[in-house]
């Protein structure tokens, strides 16, 4: 009887503990269920609690419209712990973390390296460049040095929302300077028609006139190139291996 009592008294302990098991691993898939649930389109994580509520809810009604209209995902974050990591890279493992889907943009106030962050990835690419990242990060600069938290980041999101709108920078030539080619180039032409005609032959290389002509029309070429506006902006690959654009200042 004894011995009968003993093994329903294993028999239990047993099942005790396949059941601890069972509960232990349904709670580790619920876990990794949350985890890997779907992600949304537009996060707010002030981990440097640097706004208010009802900044944090303005500024995702803000992204939320953004991301309405372009398809973006929009990642707005503010930290103060020293990771001793660079601005850039938390900014990009912000979105890494929290954008759901490919393209999209992550803004970030760092304040433990005084610097702000805007980082691009996928489409959004395209339509911030260079030269427009760092327009809009001169005026959200302003609004961190001010100490204005919230406003620095909607600049941030405004900058974005209108670089959506405005489409894909194509490369633009300004008239005055397509003027200022066509008269040097003409000056050129018309120099060597009238050499010909005076004397007969080809002008001599070395003509101090030809050459003069020459280097109007090479400065011209030159400060077309040196004033060209910046169509593309450049990429590095990030954290994760994902491609990344963007742009930080100091304040």
């Amino acid at each position: 009887m004894k011995k009968k009592t003993g093994r329903m008294g294993a028999r239990a302990v047993c099942c005790l503990l396949l059941l601890a098991v069972l509960l232990a691993f349904a709670q580790g898939n619920n876990c990794m269920a949350e985890e890997g649930g779907k992600r949304e389109k537009v996060t707010v994580k002030d981990d440097g609690a640097l706004l208010m509520e009802e900044e944090a809810d303005w500024l995702k009604d803000v992204a939320g419209r953004l991301s309405e209209k372009s398809g973006f995902s929009v990642v707005v974050a503010t930290c103060t712990k020293d990771t001793g990591k660079t601005a850039q890279t938390t900014c990009e493992e912000y979105y890494n973390s929290y954008a759901d889907g490919d393209d999209g943009i992550s803004c970030l106030i760092d304040m433990a390296n005084r610097e702000i962050y805007l980082a691009t990835a996928g489409e959004a690419i395209r339509f911030l460049t260079d030269d427009r990242i760092d327009a809009i990060l001169e005026k959200a600069q302003k609004a961190v040095s001010e100490e204005d938290y919230a406003q620095c980041l909607y600049l941030m999101i405004l900058g974005a929302d209108r670089a959506y709108e405005a489409g894909e920078k194509k490369k633009e030539f300004p008239l005055s300077r397509v003027i200022s080619v066509t008269a040097a180039a003409l000056a050129v032409l018309v120099f060597k028609w009238f050499r010909r005609r005076r004397d007969g032959m080809m002008y001599d290389e070395s003509d101090p006139a030809l050459r003069s002509a020459r280097q109007i029309a090479r400065r011209s070429r030159m400060r077309q190139q040196g004033n060209r506006v910046h169509t593309r902006s450049r990429t590095h690959i990030g954290p994760g291996g994902r491609k990344f654009g963007g742009g930080g200042r100091k304040f």
